[in-house]
């Protein structure tokens, strides 16, 4: 794209991800990047080396790169683009009940237990997520389950377990029925462990054994109601702009031990302000909560959902950017599209709008840039362009209707 936002030409990654524009003239540039299926885009700007980063920062909408300026026969290879696609960890917290440090069929999983995953940036200690162990979806008796998804980087796990157990021996074994408790970042934490892109981790576990007792000769472990959850799980928060909204989407499992949920939005003063509260639906199955707010602002929103239990206690909370663009309801029609002397450009609009059209060639090349230059009433808007004076051949007409660009292709025959 030029620094007007028109698109001057496109091109597709080749097997090893590199793409190439070739041929053009000084001026001010900026790449846009369509996400491929699965993947999301990587934070941007990390690092001290340009070459090895990712550039895509949204700044001149989503899936943009910030403009830079191209002198002649300059060559910049620096405007990358990273994505990841999620990582699944977990997956298990069990009681060892025979003292051998490795997980045995008759051994039970212990549900209940909240699981952090830790998050290292710089050195830096964050917490990324969390979660509670419980019954395995899709099976009979599978407990102590957890799982995660996260991008590529550094964690590890602390298990939050009651002070009447401790962690087995770790690492005894193959990884997939050992303990990786090992307390290097805290009592009851793994090692620091490293995700990569395509990865899968599920054996990263958690075994416990009872060191105190009581009377009786019995220590209760943390178990899940009937219905195999002791806690809610949060199974996916999301959000889009929609014309006159921002419509936010929560999918949650074993909705019954929630009392309310309450969606709050980050003010000018950075405050988080609540905008609404939904009173749970009280199913042990997957529920799904939907809220619309028509306060947004043009930009960036940014939400926080927040889950209080039956006794107000806080289950989760989760963080969620919407980008709220201006959009015009419009219609638009090219006709003929195949033609020798003109084409008639058809324009239907909701509201008074700003038009600018611009013709470009096969190649991307600018041929005019101010084809039309006018303001669109509400309702039907039509102008005749003469096509006579063009050379045979495949263009485009690239639409701009206030800041909402639409493309299309016209031919002109002999």
């Amino acid at each position: 794209f030029n620094d007007n936002g028109f698109l001057v030409d496109f091109t597709f990654t080749d097997g090893s991800g590199f793409y190439l524009f070739d041929g053009l003239a000084p001026g001010h540039y900026y790449v846009g990047f369509e996400d491929p299926d699965g993947y999301s885009l990587t934070g941007s700007n990390r690092g001290n080396n340009d070459n090895s980063d990712s550039d895509v920062d949204g700044s001149n909408g989503p899936g943009t790169t910030a403009s830079t300026w191209l002198d002649p026969a300059e060559l910049d290879l620096s405007w990358d683009a990273g994505y990841y696609k999620c990582i699944p960890l977990g997956d298990y917290v069990w009681y060892d009940s025979n003292n051998n440090n490795r997980q045995d069929p008759s051994e039970n999983g212990i549900n209940g237990v909240r699981v952090n995953l830790y998050r290292v940036i710089n050195g830096i200690t964050v917490l990324y997520d969390f979660t509670y162990t419980g019954h395995r979806p899709g099976t009979a008796s599978d407990d102590g389950y957890y799982i995660f998804c996260a991008p590529p980087g550094d964690y590890y796990v602390e298990f939050e377990v009651g002070s009447n157990l401790s962690s087995v021996s770790p690492n005894s074994g193959g990884s997939e029925l050992d303990s990786d408790v090992t307390n290097s970042n805290g009592q009851n934490t793994t090692g620091t462990f490293t995700l990569l892109s395509c990865d899968e981790r599920f054996d990263i576990d958690g075994g416990y054994r009872i060191i105190n007792s009581i009377s009786s000769g019995f220590v209760e472990l943390p178990s899940a109601p009937a219905s195999g959850f002791s806690h809610a799980e949060l199974a996916g928060f999301s959000g889009n702009h929609q014309t006159s909204h921002n419509l936010l989407t929560w999918r949650v499992e074993n909705d019954a031990v929630i009392e309310y949920y309450e969606v709050s939005r980050l003010n000018s003063e950075n405050v988080f302000t609540s905008i609404g509260k939904l009173i749970s639906s009280g199913e042990e199955e997957l529920e799904v909560y939907e809220l619309e707010d028509y306060d947004f602002k043009l930009g960036l929103n940014q939400y926080k959902l927040v889950a209080y239990d039956k006794e107000g206690q806080l289950s989760f909370e989760r963080l969620l950017d919407i980008q709220a663009t201006k959009t015009i309801e419009s219609e638009i029609k090219l006709y003929p599209n195949i033609t020798t002397e003109f084409t008639n450009l058809e324009i239907s609009v909701s509201e008074v709008s700003k038009l600018k059209v611009s013709l470009l060639g096969m190649n991307g090349a600018v041929i005019s840039t101010d084809l039309i230059d006018t303001e669109l009433k509400a309702g039907m808007n039509q102008f005749r362009i003469n096509t006579d004076v063009l050379n045979p051949g495949i263009y485009f007409m690239q639409i701009l209707i206030d800041n909402n660009l639409s493309t299309k292709k016209l031919i002109v025959i002999e």
